[in-house]
């Protein structure tokens, strides 16, 4: 039996981008089954507006079960589910809501995120995250006994002014 890793994109933050370019790059190296998940929308103004947002992971959540519809869930022998902002919000709602065990990578997430309980998993967020705070995120990590690695200096891309830095930052959380 295989293992599956699906990834949850941010919006913008797409597959391409570093964080899930170089991880699912990993995972097909180890031969893991990936699928990619997208979503499309037309909501704007997300940032401090908990309606849109919510109203966005609603639409992204059932643009993702439409898009999963086929998977055979049962086939694997484990099943990863990676995960990039918004992502991550819906990759803990689809595990929860499909009754799967799922181990989550978290980057970046979001309050929204921990509505839903995560059995097991592990959170990466930047101390200069607009998106989310380092103190509410911890708090809600330390409640779902979820490990939060903390990157000063960081944005929500996990980044800093610094590539060189970047790119050791970027290998740290992969490895």
């Amino acid at each position: 039996m295989k293992t599956l890793v699906i990834f949850f994109p941010g919006i913008g933050y797409q597959h391409d981008r570093p964080l899930l370019y170089y991880t699912r790059k990993l995972c097909t190296s180890n031969q893991y089954e990936v699928i990619q998940v997208n979503y499309h929308t037309n909501i704007s103004h997300l940032l401090n507006n908990e309606k849109n947002l919510k109203k966005a992971a609603d639409d992204f959540y059932h643009q993702t079960v439409f898009q999963l519809n086929e998977v055979k869930f049962d086939d694997y022998k484990a099943i990863c589910f990676i995960s990039k902002s918004i992502g991550t919000c819906i990759a803990v709602r689809y595990a929860n809501e499909h009754d799967l065990t799922v181990r989550h990578i978290l980057y970046t997430p979001l309050h929204l995120t921990y509505q839903y309980p995560i059995k097991e998993g592990i959170a990466f967020l930047g101390s200069d995250d607009p998106w989310s705070t380092i103190e509410d995120i911890s708090t809600l990590s330390k409640q779902q006994h979820i490990p939060l690695y903390e990157y000063k200096a960081c944005n929500h891309s996990l980044e800093t002014d610094n590539v060189i830095h970047n790119i050791e930052i970027l290998k740290k959380i992969i490895f």
